[in-house]
C-alpha cells in the first residue's frame, strides 16, 4: 500500500500538465483527461457563491491565462480580487477558469508538437468546463484575458477563435514584437528566451512571427465580428510598454478597433493594473461584454450571405493551424485533408453544422512536409484550398 501511494505521488509530481492545488475558498483544483496530451491535465476554477443559490442559473466564464512561470502563487490574490468585486457589485457574477499552460508554454502548440497548449485549452478544456458546470455555453458567455505571457495568449485566442469568445483582454502583454531574440525592450533574460525559442518555437523565427498577435491580426482583421470587444492595458512603468505601444500603432494602421489603456505609475504587475482600473471606473469591460449573456440561448449572430472557406492560418505551418469557414445555412458538413495524390489523410468534420462562422484546429504532427488540400463539402457546394506543411 505504501509503495502504491509513493508511486502515485511520484507520477503526479512528474506530470508537467498537473499542478499542485492552491487551497483558498471557492477555488477548486480540477484534474481532467485531455485528448491533446493523451493524459491528465489540471486547472483551477473559481465558483462564485451565487452559483449555489439557484440551480437553474447559468453563468458566463472568464478564462484567465497566467503569465510566465505559471502564476500559481498569484491565484489567491486574483481569487480575492474577483470574489470581492463580484460581492460588492463592481464585477458581474461569473465563473473564472485559470488554465494551466506550463510555466513557459506560451499558449501555443509548440512547433514540434510536444507541447500542444493551444489545443488543450481550445479543444479539451472549454468543452470540459461547459459539460461539467452551469456555464453560458456559447461565445456570448466567454471572455479570454491574460497577463504578460497570458496576455499574448489571450490576444492569440481572441483573434483566432472569435466564434468561441465574445471578447478578449490583454494585461501587460508580451511578447508582442516580431523578433523574439534581439528585440531590446523585454523582461525575460536572454538565456531563458533562447530556451523558450528552442522548446516552443523550434528555433524558427518565422514560426514565432506567424504565431504572433501582430501577424494574426493582419490575417483576420476583415473577418472579425463587428464591434468585437478588444482591450489592451499596460502600465506606463512596465518594461513591456514599448512593445505594447508598437502593437497599438500597428493594429490602428490595419484598421483593427480596440480600447487602449495606459495605467499611470504601474509596473509589470497584474494587480496594479486591475486595481487601478477598478478604482478609476475603468473596469466595465466584463459587464459590457457579458451584457447579452443572460441565458443559455446563443445570442443572434449575423448569418453569412454565402458559403466561404478561408485560407488556413498560419500558412505555411508546423504542425498546427486553424481552418475557418462560414455557412449561410445549416446542413451536413464535411471537412477533410488530402495529399497531392488525392488520398484522404485526415477527417476533421463530419456532422451537421449550424449557419454561421466556424473555426477548426488541425494538428498535422503525423504528416510529412508537403502541400495538402483541405476540402469543405456542404449542401451549398464544395470549396477547396491548399496549405503547406513545413517541418
Amino acid at each position: 500500500m505504501v509503495i502504491t501511494l509513493i508511486t502515485l505521488l511520484l507520477a503526479f509530481q512528474q506530470n508537467p500538465w498537473v499542478t499542485q492545488p492552491v487551497d483558498v475558498p471557492d477555488l477548486y483544483h480540477v484534474i481532467y483527461d485531455s485528448e491533446a496530451i493523451q493524459g491528465e491535465a489540471s486547472f483551477h476554477i473559481y465558483i462564485p457563491p451565487a452559483y449555489f443559490d439557484d440551480e437553474d442559473q447559468h453563468f458566463p466564464v472568464l478564462y484567465y491565462l497566467h503569465g510566465g512561470g505559471g502564476g500559481l502563487q498569484g491565484l489567491p490574490i486574483l481569487r480575492n480580487y474577483f470574489h470581492n468585486n463580484m460581492q460588492n457589485g463592481t464585477l458581474p457574477e461569473m465563473i473564472v477558469v485559470f488554465p494551466w499552460g506550463l510555466p513557459f508554454g506560451m499558449w501555443v502548440n509548440s512547433k514540434d508538437g510536444s507541447q500542444p497548449v493551444e489545443s488543450l485549452v481550445i479543444e479539451d478544456l472549454i468543452p470540459y468546463v461547459d459539460a461539467n458546470y452551469r456555464t453560458i455555453a456559447n461565445r456570448s458567455g466567454r471572455i479570454v484575458e491574460g497577463f504578460s505571457m497570458g496576455g499574448y495568449g489571450a490576444a492569440r485566442f481572441g483573434l483566432l477563435y472569435p466564434d468561441l469568445f465574445a471578447g478578449f483582454s490583454m494585461l501587460g502583454a508580451g511578447p508582442l514584437q516580431l523578433d523574439f531574440i534581439n528585440y531590446p525592450h523585454v523582461r525575460t533574460p536572454l538565456p531563458q528566451r533562447l530556451e523558450i525559442f528552442n522548446d516552443v518555437y523550434g528555433n524558427d523565427m518565422a514560426f514565432f512571427e506567424a504565431m504572433s498577435p501582430w501577424r494574426i491580426a493582419e490575417a483576420v482583421v476583415d473577418d472579425l465580428p463587428e464591434n468585437y470587444p478588444i482591450r489592451m492595458v499596460v502600465g506606463d512603468e512596465d518594461e513591456l510598454l514599448i512593445m505594447n505601444q508598437e502593437l497599438r500603432e500597428h493594429w490602428e494602421s490595419i484598421g483593427l478597433p480596440f480600447d487602449y489603456i495606459e495605467v499611470p505609475d504601474a509596473p509589470h504587475a497584474a494587480m496594479a493594473v486591475l486595481m487601478w482600473m477598478t478604482q478609476n471606473g475603468k473596469q466595465s469591460f466584463y459587464r459590457e461584454v457579458f451584457s447579452l449573456a443572460t441565458n443559455i440561448t446563443p445570442e443572434p449572430l449575423e448569418i453569412p450571405a454565402s458559403l466561404h472557406l478561408h485560407q488556413n492560418y498560419p500558412n505555411p505551418f508546423n504542425p498546427s493551424t486553424t481552418i475557418r469557414f462560414e455557412l449561410a445555412e445549416a446542413g451536413h458538413t464535411t471537412l477533410g485533408i488530402y495529399d497531392i495524390t488525392g488520398r484522404k489523410v485526415a477527417g476533421l468534420v463530419n456532422e451537421t453544422h449550424p449557419a454561421g462562422s466556424h473555426s477548426i484546429p488541425f494538428n498535422a504532427k503525423q504528416l510529412a512536409t508537403g502541400i495538402y488540400v483541405y476540402r469543405l463539402t456542404t449542401p451549398a457546394g464544395t470549396l477547396s484550398r491548399k496549405m503547406v506543411l513545413v517541418k
